[in-house]
């Protein structure tokens, strides 16, 4: 989803590449290989992403699963090489942080990366969530069962849409998905009805107070509380 009203659809060229956090994890294969290959590991990756923005050439995209709120800039320094930054795993926590200021971590991100003029993919999943083998919460977008046409999914649409309209930029997009495979999906190609409303350019930043946000558009108001997990959508 991009912020007009009128979508164009273009040939793109470029890679993505994925896997980048956990080659840039620094507890990722640590113990396992030692703290010496470890590093050998992540000198190998920057001088790979250098390598390959030098073979593509400068007009074409690299695209990274890089930023996320994990780390202590939430990856915006390693930005440099790429156009851009695949953005899954929102919500999900790493450490003792508490969820509403990991999220928030990440929509400053987010925000930051998205004024600087770069490429922001957001994903969100909007199944119910999944359980693990222990009967707990998989927090990750991937793990979510079918979408169904119930109220519980239409809100978690409407917050995952909030979160990423007090982000987004002229060159944000917006994946709403109940997984990865296509036998099982039921958003797969589909299209909401907030998709078809004319959104138009923002009028402003969002504004943040405490966990709240809100934010202007020429022909809706966003209104975003990450820590109650509740939104609203107001069309003009």
């Amino acid at each position: 989803m991009m912020f007009y009203s009128k979508f164009r659809f273009h040939v793109l060229a470029g890679v993505f590449l994925d896997g980048n956090v956990k080659v840039l994890e620094p507890d990722y294969l640590r113990k396992d290989i030692g703290p010496e290959r470890k590093q050998a590991v992540v000198d190998g990756y920057h001088a790979m992403m250098a390598a390959t923005r030098v073979a593509i050439g400068p007009k074409k995209l690299m695209v990274a699963n890089l930023v996320r709120a994990r780390f202590p800039d939430a990856g915006l320094g390693w930005l440099g090489a790429f156009d851009g930054s695949y953005f899954e795993g929102f919500e999900t926590t790493v450490g003792t942080i508490p969820r509403e200021e990991y999220v928030a971590k990440g929509i400053a991100a987010a925000q930051k990366a998205a004024r600087q003029g770069v490429i922001v993919a957001f994903t969100a999943g909007i199944g119910k969530l999944g359980l693990s083998e222990t009967g707990n919460a998989q927090l990750t977008d991937e793990i979510r069962s079918r979408a169904t046409k119930d109220t519980e999914t239409q809100q978690r649409l409407t917050y995952c849409l909030a979160m990423f309209l007090i982000c987004a930029e002229k060159y944000s997009y917006f994946l709403a998905h109940d997984g990865y495979d296509a036998t099982k999906s039921s958003a797969w190609l589909k299209r909401p009805p907030e998709f078809e409303r004319p959104l138009g350019p923002p009028t402003g930043k969002a504004q943040r107070e405490g966990y709240t946000y809100t934010r202007e558009f020429r022909q809706a108001s966003v209104w975003l509380d990450i820590k109650n997990e509740q939104a609203r959508i107001t069309w003009h």
